[in-house]
């Protein structure tokens, strides 16, 4: 999973801050990929400082509306690995 992308789970307004009373920047398509760079917990909930590559241009959405599921790192990259421990432990050498 790659904390720094996520899809939008349903259409979504972006707000300039993290406040439904804020403007609205733009309202992004369920599925749309983006790089998140921040997450906000105030007392009117959560929410996640997103961006769109081609756009360059930042704004909040909720953060219930982000899915961070790994199938959703593909536009910004590779998947990352599976593997069976899922920790960072290295490589045996095969000659020992």
């Amino acid at each position: 999973m790659d904390p720094n992308r996520a899809a939008l789970k349903s259409d979504a307004p972006v707000y300039s801050y993290n406040s439904p009373a804020s403007s609205v920047v733009r309202v992004l398509k369920k599925g749309e990929q983006v790089e998140t760079n921040l997450e906000v917990i105030d007392s009117g909930g959560r929410w996640t400082l997103v961006r769109k590559r081609e756009l360059n241009k930042s704004g909040f959405v909720r953060s219930e509306n982000l899915d961070h599921s790994p199938a959703n790192a593909a536009e910004g990259g590779p998947a990352p690995p599976t593997g069976e421990s899922g920790s960072f432990a290295p490589e045996r050498d095969a000659g020992q």
